[in-house]
């Protein structure tokens, strides 16, 4: 057609929403109710601004168009979680649903018996954040690594198995994201 312009939409999805305060449900296990909150994981969630991280994150996300995401809590505990624990993106789904820290670590209320989303889905967010984003969340990683140089916290014991486990904070692109 002469004289008409094309708009390129670009898709989006909306931000997945956390509830702040969530209603128990008679036969749902709370977390809360039998982890230990001098646990490091649980420590390590408590210190971390959330509500900040999402905000700042959001810019990746539409506020009012498309299928709900996954909550950006959810998605980036799992992506610190896969890094502190070096597990693959099929892992650490799997993994994720038998450990009830993980899941509090992401916000979760209730112990999940499924996994907390596809393993494609990480591709997914890190193709979404690219390398600006993605070092949003290495410096979160690195600010709660000097808290523990400083003598705030122990978070370099956190494998569940007991052994010592030292992690590294390496965001990079994989062949499998491209």
């Amino acid at each position: 057609m002469q004289g008409s312009s094309e708009i390129s939409v670009k898709p989006c999805k909306m931000i997945g929403k956390t509830d702040k305060s969530p209603q128990l449900h008679m036969y749902q296990v709370p977390l809360i109710q039998f982890i230990n909150e001098e646990h490091e994981l649980y420590q390590l969630a408590e210190r971390i601004n959330w509500d900040e991280l999402e905000q700042d994150l959001s810019e990746y996300y539409c506020v009012d168009n498309g299928r709900p995401s996954i909550p950006i809590r959810k998605i980036v505990g799992v992506v610190l979680l896969k890094r502190m624990f070096n597990e693959s993106d099929e892992s650490i789904v799997d993994r994720w649903k038998e450990n009830p820290y993980w899941q509090h670590f992401c916000g979760e209320v209730n112990f999940q018996h499924r996994w907390p989303f596809d393993p494609t889905e990480l591709i997914k967010f890190r193709k979404r954040l690219g390398e600006k984003g993605m070092e949003r969340i290495l410096k979160l990683s690195i600010d709660l690594f000097t808290e523990r140089d400083r003598g705030e916290a122990n978070i370099s014991r956190l494998n569940c198995s007991g052994k010592e486990h030292h992690f590294s904070y390496r965001y990079q692109t994989t062949e499998e994201d491209h």
